[in-house]
């Protein structure tokens, strides 16, 4: 059996606002206006002329010119421009233009919503020591931003370090706690530790903030198997069925909880349908080879099993050995 911890599919929702990490500073238009300060940095009232013709004494003002403040914002401008044409680049896939883009943004201003962005391409091309090198640049700007922590918790997840992942998906879930994508990479994480009822408890929660998350009722439906509770995984096998019709994962596992609570035709339904679905599904292969075994049908379960030798499946020569002349 096979459950499917990671999805292809990675969708952000980034808030493109481009100026957390600007200045106050003057527009082009305000640079002739002056500022009167007194000698500690009180700012007064400009002296009006009736004032100068009467014969008290007064302050001495002392006028301190703006700096042009004009090629600050041109460079302002060329980096927002870069930035949007990065984020136009993305929604069209093109991750390494976008980097490109994000790149040339941040040489003229460093901005932590396009460190996210570029990490966030960089992650989308795999290429995730660069990701995690954005997502902490980001971090050092604001951490007020819980964009970094995601990007970060996938991409320690894709190279392994779990322990730096659940920190930083944990992080993101406290922030955000209607983030699913969080959620369903730390339940991956629980998965792999046998922690099949906090995995499950998380995929709850991930149903529930988005029920038409990738592969969630599958996913929650594995745990369920594993719990023992076959009917209720049943369930989750088949809401995900409801979502997508062509889910060969949901055929394919609610097969192994129909088997597990003997009922046979059922699993060998789907799984039919299964490899109908998809023609070089491995796993379907081997299970429909142990059901049709279960049956009393050995010709069809070691066709089934060196089919799925044949495409490479590896409990497939165990079972031919065993069962097969």
């Amino acid at each position: 059996m096979r459950i499917s911890l990671l999805f292809s599919l990675i969708t952000f929702s980034f808030v493109c606002n481009f100026g957390q990490a600007q200045t106050n500073t003057q527009k082009p238009a305000d640079t002739e206006k002056k500022t009167y300060l007194l000698a500690p940095g009180k700012a007064v009232t400009p002296v009006t002329n009736d004032q100068k013709n009467k014969n008290k004494p007064t302050e001495k003002i002392i006028k301190v010119p703006l700096k042009n403040t004009a090629k600050q914002d041109t460079v302002l401008r060329k980096a927002m421009e870069f930035f949007k044409s990065g984020n136009e680049k993305i929604k069209i896939k093109d991750y390494k233009a976008a980097i490109q883009d994000f790149t040339k943004s941040i040489e003229l201003v460093k901005n932590p919503k396009t460190y996210s962005q570029r990490g966030y391409a960089n992650l989308m091309e795999e290429n995730y020591p660069a990701a995690i090198e954005d997502a902490n640049d980001a971090l050092k700007i604001t951490t007020k931003n819980g964009q970094p922590y995601l990007i970060l918790g996938i991409s320690y997840y894709e190279t392994h370090d779990y322990e730096q992942s659940e920190k930083n998906l944990k992080q993101i879930i406290e922030m955000d706690p209607k983030n699913a994508m969080a959620y369903n990479y730390l339940a991956a994480i629980y998965f792999m530790r046998a922690d099949f009822k906090g995995a499950c408890d998380l995929y709850d929660s991930v149903a529930c903030i988005n029920p038409n998350f990738p592969e969630v009722f599958t996913n929650r439906g594995m745990m369920n198997h594993y719990l023992k509770k076959y009917e209720t995984a049943i369930q989750d096998y088949g809401q995900a069925l409801k979502i997508d019709s062509l889910n060969v994962n949901a055929f394919n596992n609610r097969a192994a909880s129909e088997m597990a609570l003997g009922d046979l035709p059922s699993a060998l339904t789907d799984l039919n349908t299964a490899i109908m679905i998809n023609p070089e599904y491995i796993d379907a292969y081997d299970n429909r080879g142990r059901v049709k075994q279960l049956q009393g049908d050995l010709d069809g379960a070691c066709a089934d099993w060196n089919k799925s030798m044949s495409l490479g499946g590896e409990s497939s020569p165990e079972l031919i050995k065993k069962f097969c002349k």
